[in-house]
């Protein structure tokens, strides 16, 4: 037994893959395999260029659009804990459910900005801890 999606993958699958007609985990192993095997990547593409609608459903347009993805401010807001809860919860679920890449990845990028920005703060106020208590600790 293989631990692939697909074992042969078939032009039904791939095109079903173009369309995000396969529940996410079979997407998300197809994926992977699209990125390893250039055969299959040749695949994709034939079928691309026989069937010029494959790029163009509604999930296609939704995803190259970005329509349902929050602006990177909202995602700070998120983070920052700053929205009301039913915009909270569709980012959760934009995040955790749909998982979509481009989100999860400005997502990280503002933890790490955020991080970055808080090691000189945090810095500074660990040196003014210490003078203060320079001579103060008994001896």
């Amino acid at each position: 037994m293989t631990d692939q999606p697909f074992d042969p993958i078939t032009d039904q699958q791939l095109l079903a893959f173009l369309d995000e007609g396969l529940e996410s985990k079979l997407m998300a192993g197809l994926e992977q395999r699209l990125r390893s095997e250039p055969a299959l990547q040749q695949r994709l593409l034939r079928l691309i260029d026989l069937h010029p609608t494959a790029t163009h459903s509604i999930g296609g347009i939704w995803r190259q659009e970005r329509i349902s993805c929050p602006s990177r401010e909202e995602l700070s807001n998120f983070l920052l804990g700053l929205l009301g809860e039913p915009q909270a919860q569709y980012i959760d679920f934009h995040l955790s459910q749909v998982g979509c890449p481009l989100c999860q990845y400005s997502l990280t990028d503002l933890r790490q900005q955020a991080s970055t920005a808080a090691q000189p703060e945090i810095e500074r106020r660990r040196q003014r801890f210490f003078q203060s208590t320079i001579g103060r600790s008994p001896r």
